[in-house]
């Protein structure tokens, strides 16, 4: 590690690497070389971290992503050899595939749901009374139109097995309605 007068990082050279180095990296030569003659548009970020671990002599895990590399890194660095000499091993692997993944899951999951709130704001703002149930027959979402209906009969509705509390009667033979009549009990067997 290179350092100014009041012990900021100011770059890194590469004292050795492994096979793999440039394999992972694309850079390649890089025994001896300092990193901004590599990449001078090198984040701060790890000149910060790496001096810092020199300095403390502390080791550390982390991710964090190199934006001249264009990739993110899985990261454990630790002091190396003699403290004033401020080594710094680092062991890493490229972990790119698995933050691209990570992030579109969490797209996905807001386009989910943004999705799911206009569904169920069109399913609160109808003028029908609707329910939606689970496969089992539990009750996950109605609407404000069945929760009034519901009240004026002064029934509340919370599974399908309920209906059977419920009195109506068919309209057209005046027999009354059964648990299994029901259409949501119905579309449930």
């Amino acid at each position: 590690m290179k350092f100014d007068e009041n012990n900021k990082p100011l770059d890194y050279r590469f004292l050795d690497t492994s096979p793999s180095f440039e394999l992972q990296t694309g850079i390649e030569n890089a025994k001896g070389k300092w990193m901004r003659s590599i990449a001078s548009s090198h984040d701060e970020y790890w000149f910060d971290k790496y001096g810092g671990i020199a300095l403390n002599q502390k080791p550390e895990r982390f991710e964090y992503f190199s934006t001249p590399l264009k990739r993110w890194w899985s990261v454990y660095a630790f002091p190396l050899g003699n403290p004033q000499l401020r080594h710094v091993g680092v062991l890493f692997y490229d972990i790119t595939s698995r933050k691209v993944a990570e992030i579109e899951k969490e797209e996905l999951f807001i386009k989910a749901e943004h999705k799911r709130a206009a569904l169920t704001a069109t399913i609160n703002a109808l003028p029908l009374a609707i329910l939606i149930t689970d496969n089992e027959g539990k009750i996950i979402h109605t609407n404000q139109q069945i929760k009034t209906n519901w009240k004026q009969i002064g029934h509340t509705i919370k599974e399908t097995a309920d209906y059977s509390k419920v009195q109506a009667w068919w309209r057209k033979t005046g027999s009354r309605l059964k648990e299994k009549d029901w259409p949501v009990s119905r579309a449930l067997l």
